[in-house]
């Protein structure tokens, strides 16, 4: 029996974790937007253009800044679920990367600059 803390502590103490806010990790804003994002196929007729083509749409917080926030892990029964949310964090992992690399980021930083002025 390796913790000494009673049964009522460790409830508190995970309650305190899921009261906390989620903190941006690359601006450290408190906002985020809740966004679903699916795959579609690059070529299709027009009336099929905007069909999503995967099993399971994929939710993540976005920040004011743009940075998707990685969805915790999650495991779903079947091949084809695991398949799409393994796609999925792979795909965050590259946004994430590129987020703030080249001149969109510096435009991106300017943005965020100019609004944050605005909001002064």
């Amino acid at each position: 029996m390796g913790t000494n803390e009673n049964p009522l502590s460790r409830i508190q103490a995970a309650q305190a974790r899921l009261n906390k806010p989620v903190v941006c990790p690359r601006c450290g804003s408190l906002w985020f937007q809740e966004v679903t994002f699916h795959k579609y196929s690059p070529t299709a007729y027009a009336s099929a253009e905007l069909e999503p083509k995967e099993n399971m749409p994929q939710t993540i917080r976005v920040c004011l800044c743009g940075w998707p926030c990685k969805p915790s892990s999650q495991v779903r029964a079947g091949r084809t679920p695991n398949d799409d949310i393994k796609s999925f964090l792979e795909s965050v992992e590259l946004a994430a990367k590129r987020a703030y690399e080249g001149p969109q980021a510096t435009e991106l930083q300017k943005q965020i600059a100019k609004l944050k002025e605005e909001l002064r």
